[in-house]
Formats: C-alpha cells, structure tokens, sequence
C-alpha cells in the first residue's frame, strides 16, 4: 500500500476555518426554532457535561465548610496570640487550602438559554465549514483509551469534519464508581485525527495539566514501558511504549515534534493508537468561543500535521511484508499490569521484611 498523496493540513488550508458565527448575534426567533427543532429530534435539554448532583452537593458542602474553616481561624486569632490559636489558625487555612481545591475544580454548567445560544453557533459554524454537528450522543465507539471508561458515557458537541479532513474534536463525560459509594464525574475534551498509517501504541502523559483545574490521566500502561526522552521533555510528558519499540517511538518524536508539543500541546495527554491520534484535555472544550478554535486550529496545523508527516512512510520491520498497513502484536498495544503478578510479588515482598524484621529483632 502506496502513501496518501494528500496531506492533513497545507498552507492553505491551514486558515480555512471560518470563524464568523462564533461572534455574530442569534435572534431570539432562530434560537427559538434551533432549540424546537432539536428537541423534536432528541437533543437533550441538559448539557451531559454539566455536574451531577453529586457534584453539586459536594461543591457546595465544600464551599460552606472553607467559609467557617476561614472564620474559625480569624476568631481563635481575634481572641488572642498563643501557641493554640496560631495552630488552629494553621489547620484552618490549611482546610481552606483544600476547600479552595475542590471548588476551583468545578465547572459552571451552561443552561436555559445560554446551552442553547452555545449549540446555535456551533451549529452554524459546522455548517459553514463543511462538518457535522452533533449535541449529544453515545460516546465514539473509537479506540482510545478514554472512551470506553465508566458509567453513564455521552460525548457532546462533536464537530466531525468528515473522512477527508479525517479530525473531529468533542467534550466526553462519564461517572467513576468510587471505592465508598457514589460516583465521581469526569468530563475531558478531545481531538481526534486520522493518521495515513497504522503505528505502535504510544501515550504521552502530560505533567502540566494534574494542577487545580486539571486531572491525572488515568493510565492503565503507566510504568509498561516507560522511557525517557533527552532535553526538556521529560519534564512535560511522561511516555510509554511497548517494549522494543522505543527506536519506533523516537522515529515520530522528532526534535521539532517534540519541542511543537512542549510549545503547544503542554496541558494535553496523548494517545497513539492503531492509525489513531488522540489528544485529551482534562476539562470540555468550550467550542462556541472563536479563541478555543484558534488553539484547536493550531494543534492541528502543528502537532497533528507533524505526526501525519511521520507517520505517512513508517514500516513496522516486526511483520512480514513491510509494505502492508500492519502493526506487529507486540506494538498494537501497551501490555497491561499482570495483577496475578503484582498481588504475589507484593506479598513476597511483605513476607520478606516480616521475616527479616524478625530476625532482626530476635
């Protein structure tokens, strides 16, 4: 199979996205309409990535419980400098430390007419980009890591710009068991791109985005091959790979690619799966604001574009003939911990220092 003739992105088609029904005014008639017409197809009234009521309880009770934390600590330090006031002071500024944590982590749900203006100009600006839009549904049967995760899994303004362009961004949200009950909400946004050719399964676990209004990727591979790379780089993103695949990952890792990561792509994890780019922000993409698509349109005109262009001639040695779309078994995907393995060893190793300390003590 020959390379693709055509490229992701070219000079000019770089600024082909047409940005004007992100800024125009929506008359309340064609909102009105907009929002008929959807719901008599199915949309939801709500947005799926709106907080749970879990969610919200939990922000609340975290708000009020920062506030008299604050308040306990003024009043002890009122009533007098001692040793036992400074401390209580410590603790309560330590509980509104992480009080302040947990509400700078929430995200404001859009509603009521706002939700609705939202999908009106993202609508229209599909349209006059030649893509599709779609306000919610189930989550993209694709093979990414994030989305056959959790319960309750809806994907939401999705902007697919069809097989041609070969891109879609979207928002995902599902709920997390907990290990006491309940559930946690996750919501990412993400971009998906299409890459000429099928390539060993690399993530990229971003170290700039597990901040205050981040979240950790949850990395089943995390420690399954994990390599560091020279430079600075290491510093911003942690890499796995499968074993023996290292010289492969470094064949897409240029210098320039990865300082373009470091540059633009900083606050996103990144997944390479089967001919798959996938890039994932750990909160939703707000794809009726023109700036957020000015930094869409600049990932794909630089990380994306730099991993189609690497990508389009690789060969992977491993199978038989080098000139088939395949990727050997070893390098489609990130081997997985053994548990079974981990459980022994861990009890081995407990047994171990039981048995030592005995010895010791004895």
């Amino acid at each position: 199979m020959g390379a693709p003739e055509r490229e992701l992105v070219s000079g000019a088609e770089a600024t082909a996205l047409d940005l004007r029904a992100l800024g125009e005014p929506v008359s309340r008639s064609d909102l009105r309409s907009f929002r008929h017409t959807s719901i008599a197809a199915g949309v939801p009234r709500l947005d799926p990535t709106a907080p749970s009521l879990r969610g919200w309880l939990t922000v609340i009770g975290m708000a009020v419980f920062g506030v008299l934390s604050a308040l306990v600590g003024v009043l002890v330090l009122l009533d007098g400098i001692s040793v036992t006031s400074i401390v209580v002071a410590l603790v309560s500024a330590f509980l509104v430390f992480g009080s302040t944590l947990i509400v700078g982590r929430f995200s404001w749900p859009r509603w009521g007419s706002r939700l609705w203006r939202d999908r009106y100009r993202i609508a229209r600006f599909a349209e006059q980009n030649g893509a599709r839009y779609t306000a919610a549904m189930p989550t993209p049967q694709l093979a990414g890591m994030l989305f056959p995760r959790g319960d309750r899994r809806r994907a939401s303004d999705v902007v697919d710009f069809g097989v041609e362009a070969g891109w879609s961004v979207g928002n995902l949200s599902y709920l997390k068991n907990l290990p006491k009950g309940g559930a946690e909400q996750h919501v990412w946004g993400y971009v998906s791109v299409e890459l000429p050719r099928r390539f060993p399964h690399i993530v990229l676990d971003s170290l700039s985005n597990h901040g205050l209004r981040g979240r950790e990727l949850e990395n089943p591979y995390s420690g399954q091959g994990a390599i560091a790379l020279e430079g600075d780089f290491s510093r911003h993103f942690r890499m796995t790979c499968p074993p023996g695949y290292e010289r492969d990952a470094l064949y897409l890792l240029t210098p320039d690619l990865m300082a373009v990561l470091i540059d633009e792509g900083r606050d996103f994890d990144i997944e390479v799966v089967d001919n798959r780019l996938f890039l994932y922000r750990p909160r939703p993409f707000a794809l009726a604001e023109a700036a957020e698509w000015e930094r869409i349109r600049r990932i794909i005109d630089t990380i994306a574009e730099g991993a189609y262009k690497r990508t389009v001639n690789y060969r992977d040695e491993r199978v038989g003939d080098v000139r088939t779309d395949i990727v050997a078994d070893g390098g489609r995907r990130l081997p997985t911990p053994n548990l079974t393995v981990i459980v022994l060893v861990t009890y081995a190793v407990c047994l171990l220092a039981a048995v030592a300390a005995g010895f010791l003590g004895g």
